[in-house]
Parts: structure tokens; C-alpha cells; sequence
């Protein structure tokens, strides 16, 4: 293979994206939603009338937004794999809108906070999308007790906010690709002095409103486009 060719090719990316979320290889959508939790996945699925999609590895929704213009909501694996979607997706998806979990490293972000990611590596996917929410750097790692509190320290001295397992991989795919990419996610846990096995009650309610809060300002920036087909022009192949 050629050293600058693009890859997967366009052909490629359609088949990968019919594997992993069932779409027809020649789809393409406005936006897409990705979230590896099922709360915020089910809720946003419905609030807005999705319509199911079947015989692809992972669940997706396709949220019609005027005409024959869509977006999809997926629910991708936890991980660096989450990342294949963006990479399946260059040329078919112009904005994704990451919703995850992180864990603070910093006592200022409590448990439920919403937080959003930082520019730094990202672009905003719209200025109609609030801003309100404090924005974090973020370090990826591979899972819950894959380092150890002195490492987790000196990711906080080195500026880091707080921990997740797909920041990174999204980040590097969104660059590669092209696609615009935002995130919003909910403190769950601050690994350093609040690990997520010893949460109080309230704290776990926190949670609890906070993902309802997300999934339904996720639903509601999806429909805020319905229409305003003026910067529509993504359709399904019939």
C-alpha cells in the first residue's frame, strides 16, 4: 500500500461501518453520537424518535433531522475501540459528540459534575452547544485499575484533570479524520481519594441526575438541528 494513501478507503469504510453499526455502506449522517454507557444511550433513544438499526455488532439509532437528512446514536465498547467508529467515518460524519465517564484527579470537581473536554486537540461542534460546563484535560488509560495512585498523582501534576479510557484514541481519530469532536462526561469517581467502589448514596443520585441532564441536552441539540436543513445536505441511500 502506498505510504499516503488513505486508509481504510471510502469503499472500506462503508462495509466497516455496516459491520459495526448496520448502516447501508453508502449512509452517511450529520452528526452521530457515541457513548459506551446505556443510560445515556436508552434516554436519548427516547426522546427522539429514533429508529432502531439491526445487524451490526453495536446497538445504533438513526435520528432523522428534516428531509432525508439523519444523524445516529451509537453505543460503541468501552475503550480504545470506540475509536473505530470515527476511523470507519471519514467523509460520512461531520461532528461527533462523545458523552462518557471520567474520573476527577482534582478535589474542585465533585462526583456528578458535568464536565466538557478541553479545546486543546478538539474543536467545538457548534456554538449552539452549551459551554457552561468546566472543560477538562483528560489522560486515557486502559481501565479502572491499570495505574497505580502514585501515577495517578503525577498525571495530576502534569495538568491533567481527570482519567477516562477513550479520550486519547478519539482525539487521535478525530485528527486523522477530519471530524469535528466535542465531549461531555459525568464525574463518577476521584480514583486518588474517592474510588468508585466507595461512593455514598447521594453521590450515586448525583450521578444519576447528572447522566439524565446530559442524555437530554445531547437529544435536545439533535433536534434543535431538525429544521434547519440549511446546513443539512447528508441523506440516506434509498
Amino acid at each position: 500500500m502506498n505510504a499516503t494513501a488513505v486508509w481504510p478507503s471510502g469503499e472500506e469504510s462503508g462495509r466497516y461501518r455496516e459491520l459495526f453499526i448496520g448502516t447501508h455502506p453508502e449512509e452517511k449522517a450529520w452528526a452521530a453520537i457515541l457513548t459506551p454507557i446505556a443510560t445515556f444511550y436508552e434516554r436519548i433513544f427516547s426522546l427522539t424518535e429514533a429508529e432502531s438499526l439491526k445487524g451490526g455488532w453495536w446497538s445504533c439509532a438513526r435520528v432523522k433531522l428534516g428531509g432525508l437528512a439523519a444523524a445516529w446514536v451509537v453505543k460503541v465498547p468501552q475503550g480504545s475501540a470506540a475509536a473505530d467508529f470515527l476511523l470507519a467515518s471519514r467523509g460520512a460524519v461531520r461532528k461527533v459528540l462523545w458523552l462518557g465517564f471520567c474520573g476527577a484527579l482534582k478535589r474542585d470537581l465533585p462526583l456528578g459534575v458535568v464536565t466538557r473536554l478541553a479545546s486543546d486537540g478538539a474543536s467545538s461542534l457548534s456554538s449552539a452547544w452549551p459551554v457552561e460546563f468546566p472543560a477538562v484535560r483528560l489522560r486515557s488509560v486502559p481501565g479502572f485499575l491499570s495505574r497505580s495512585p502514585e501515577e495517578l498523582l503525577q498525571y495530576r501534576l502534569d495538568g491533567f484533570d481527570a482519567v477516562d479510557m477513550e479520550t486519547e484514541w478519539l482525539i487521535h481519530a478525530a485528527q486523522k479524520t477530519g471530524i469535528e469532536l466535542q465531549a461531555l462526561y459525568v464525574v463518577t469517581d476521584r480514583p486518588l481519594d474517592r474510588p468508585i467502589i466507595s461512593r455514598s448514596d447521594a453521590e450515586l443520585a448525583a450521578i444519576s441526575r447528572s447522566c439524565l441532564e446530559v442524555a437530554e441536552r445531547a437529544a435536545r441539540w439533535l433536534l434543535y438541528f431538525r429544521n434547519d436543513l440549511a446546513v443539512i445536505d447528508y441523506s440516506v441511500p434509498r
